[in-house]
């Protein structure tokens, strides 16, 4: 687990759960240059306990991982009462669409490999729903 806050695009804290470390570390550089603050986490668990010291304006997981996968992270966060957009990484095409019971809304989903246009897109729709306007 670790955070950076590197000068950003719109002034978001996401949150990134990726269990391969490699991956992780490319798309939290990434991230970076779209928004203010990256937090990452190596699965849901070690995401649990940063959601518990700040909660995010966007959890970005991966769905498959040890210990607690994305569709557990997701549902937990749900449990907490807690309500922050998401997005699924994934690179199974039948979990496409998916929904979480009593969800405000659902998770986008995200196929992997990842296309950096694709989430730039998705970041601005969801800042322009939080009405985050850009620095």
């Amino acid at each position: 687990m670790d955070e950076f806050k590197p000068a950003g695009k719109w002034p978001l804290t996401v949150l990134l759960v990726e269990d391969e470390l490699v991956n992780r570390m490319l798309l939290a550089n990434l991230l970076g240059r779209l928004v203010t603050t990256v937090r990452q986490a190596g699965d849901g668990v070690e995401a649990l306990v940063l959601i518990d010291q700040e909660t995010p304006d966007l959890v970005i997981t991966d769905l498959s991982m040890p210990r607690l996968d994305g569709i557990g992270l997701l549902q937990e966060i749900q449990a907490r009462g807690l309500h922050p957009k998401t997005i699924v990484l994934t690179a199974h095409n039948e979990t496409a669409s998916f929904v979480l019971d009593g969800a405000a809304e659902p998770p986008r989903v995200l196929f992997k490999p990842l296309r950096f246009g694709l989430l730039t897109e998705a970041i601005e729709q969801i800042a322009g729903e939080l009405g985050a306007g850009r620095t």
